[in-house]
Order: structure tokens, then sequence, then C-alpha cells
């Protein structure tokens, strides 16, 4: 039995990276109901499991892990809650893994554990200790390549990091049943998995650092879309355009009077294209010393280049808006990024997170007039408008404009 509780420590690694709370509640639980569950009474972990609970299958271990497990899914689905948890999750998670694998051996081999507490716990601290340290190496690759899309799209306006979130959770409550029945095979699903997230990582990385040039003055690198270099000031003649989510596209940019603000819009400096890192006007770039927005001319001019975008974000809105239910998702992307995340991306994340939730009270009761023929097609655009209106007020506030 202790081989099987090895695999299955070492299985949840992958599991333990993506949920820390989720797959010690359903391994917790397994333990303690399989044998009156279908199709779970001839799993051997489930078979040697000892009548008394142990601590780990305790009822007040199960309910506060089922509380803890409810409370992680839904506050991973809310950007602001994600950004916040991201600095312990590390941690939770390995946590977590160490006490889920001393939790199932002491359930399955209690003697195993009585003898390693005796012969100093050598044995178990070893075991623990490797789950717990991968689970940790696992989350820290999986928060880097999470990092790179909320860098990329931090307010998750196309919905890719709350579609991974959901995936998630079917991976670490599902992972961990298929474990129980097939943990061989899921033992290798988990190394090609971790394999995947590390080249992953590592893809994007390369991707950042290929966006570069060398500054023909100094050498230094330099984003293609810069309009200069950001250590020796050598002006770029032709930068790249930028992209929806803030790369340096292979295309020069034609118009450069307008680029700056488009750089500043994917919240990059509008001199050297560095990513800026904080939710504020006020902020310096890193890389060439920019002082980001507080050139009131150049705010206004900001402010007007977005409002320009109204007209025809209305109209593509509209059109989506004609398609019930189905319309709703590119149309609500399509206005986020153009009149939405040029302002929001700049307001504190405290003051986005309560105006997102003014603004999602408004939306459910336009929401259900789509419906309503000749007031349907109008549903997405007010929503732009509203939201444009919210966020852009908000901004002439901390502009002071």
């Amino acid at each position: 039995m202790l081989t099987n509780a090895l695999v299955h420590g070492f299985g949840s690694i992958g599991m333990f990276s993506s949920r820390a709370f989720l797959p010690a509640f359903i391994t917790a639980f397994s333990l303690r109901y399989g044998d009156v569950l279908p199709y779970m009474k001839n799993i051997d972990l489930v078979n040697y499991v000892g009548q008394e609970p142990v601590w780990f299958t305790h009822g007040a271990t199960l309910t506060i892990l089922g509380f803890l497990s409810m409370l992680e899914m839904a506050a991973d689905k809310v950007p602001e809650a994600r950004l916040a948890l991201q600095d312990i999750d590390g941690y939770t998670k390995t946590a977590l893994a160490g006490l889920s694998f001393l939790g199932l051996v002491s359930a399955v081999d209690i003697d195993f554990v009585e003898r390693t507490i005796t012969n100093a716990g050598v044995l178990d601290t070893v075991f623990t200790v490797f789950v717990a340290g991968a689970a940790y190496i696992a989350s820290r690759m999986r928060k880097g390549l999470l990092e790179i899309l909320r860098t990329a799209d931090e307010d998750d306006d196309f919905g890719i990091q709350n579609l991974i979130s959901w995936f998630e959770d079917i991976w670490a409550a599902f992972g961990i049943l298929a474990l129980l029945f097939f943990p061989i095979l899921m033992l290798a699903v988990n190394g090609i998995a971790l394999g995947i997230l590390f080249i992953a990582q590592k893809y994007f990385t390369y991707r950042e650092e290929k966006s570069k040039v060398e500054c023909t003055q100094c050498g230094e690198s330099v984003y293609r879309s810069a309009m200069a270099c950001p250590q020796c000031g050598e002006t770029r003649e032709h930068p790249s355009k930028v992209g929806a989510l803030g790369q340096s596209k292979k295309k020069a940019e034609d118009d450069l009077e307008t680029h700056p603000y488009n750089l500043v819009a994917k919240k990059r400096c509008p001199v050297c294209a560095t990513r800026f890192t904080k939710r504020s006007v006020n902020q310096t770039c890193d890389a060439c010393g920019h002082q980001l927005l507080t050139d009131k001319d150049f705010a206004r001019n900001y402010l007007h280049r977005i409002r320009t975008r109204v007209p025809g974000v209305c109209l593509i809105a509209f059109l989506c808006s004609l398609i019930p239910v189905i319309g709703l998702v590119p149309g609500v992307i399509y206005y986020r990024l153009r009149l939405v995340g040029p302002f929001r991306q700049y307001i504190p994340l405290s003051q986005s997170f309560l105006l997102k939730w003014v603004i999602r009270l408004l939306f459910f009761l336009l929401i259900s007039l789509q419906w309503i023929p000749g007031l349907g097609g109008f549903v997405i655009p007010a929503m732009a408008l509203i939201s444009y209106s919210i966020f852009s007020a908000q901004f002439r506030i901390q502009t002071g404009i």
C-alpha cells in the first residue's frame, strides 16, 4: 500500500500546482467515503483505509477543505483576487501537497507512519519533502506562464485566463479521481503536462526576447515597436506596430504620430515600449526613465484618441448584439480592448474592482433585454458606452485633466 500511496503522492503534483485545496479535499473525501461510492470499492487505496478516520479523513478536515476549495475556485475567477493570491498560493500549494501526502500515508498505512516516527521519521520526511518541493517547483512554473498571460492581458479582456481557471478546476478534481483509478497512467500524464508547462514558459520568454532588435547606435536590445533606444536615446525610424496583446508586430508603423498613444494603450512606454507594471497613471519607465502621463497635453490627446474609437466600436457592438447570446462574447471582448482597457489598466486595483462590480449590476439588467426585438441590438453598444464613460471619467480624475 505504501507503493500505491507514493505513486498517488507523486502523481498529484500536477494537480497541486493548479489548486491547493481541491486535490486535498477530493483525496480525503475519496478515502473516507470511497467504500460506499460507485466504482471505487475495488480501489486498493480505498480498501486499505482504516475503519476509524485519521486526521486527514476526519469530518472537520473535510468540511474545512471543502469550504476552502470553493473559496479558492471562486477567487481564481476574479482577476483582482487572482492577482492578490498569486504571491502566496505557491506556498499554500506546497504545504497542502506535503500535508495531503502525509494524510494519505497515515490513512492507508498507520503502521508505516508509527515505524518511521519511531525511527526519527526519516522516510516519511524525505518523501513528503520531495512531493512538497516538486509541487512548489511546478506551481512556480505555472505562475511564470500565467504571469506572461497576465502581463499581456492584465484584466483578462480576452477571457483566456478565466478559461484556464475553469480547466484547472476540472484538472484538479477529475485528475485526482483518475489518479485513484489509473495511477501509473496519470503519473505519466502528469509528467507530460509538467513538461509542456516548462516548454511553454521557455517558449514565451524566448518570443519576448525575439521581439527585440539591436540599437544601431549602441547595440542595446530594443523592442521593435520602440520609438527610441532606452540606453542612448537614438530615434528609431521604422518602429513596428503594436499588437492587441501589446506584442511587437513585424509590420512597420506608418503613423508615427499615433504610435506613442497606441503603446500607452497597451501599457507600454511611449518611448522605448517597455511594459509598465503598476496600475497607476504616475509611474516611471524602468528602462528609459520616461514619466508616464505627467504631460497633461499628452494625457488629453490620449483621452481624445480613445474617444474617437467610440462610434466605430459601437457600430461593431451593434452588429454583434443582433446575434442573441453568441454575439455577446466577441462584442464584449472587442469594446473592452478598444475602449475600456486603455483606461482600466491605469486605475488602482481597489477602485477598478468596485467600478467593475457596479457596472456588472447594470449589465445584468441590460443583458436580459437582448432577447427583446428592436432593443436587443442596442444592448452591447449600451454596455460599451457605460463602461467607457465610467472608466474614462475615473482616468480623468487620476490624471487631473
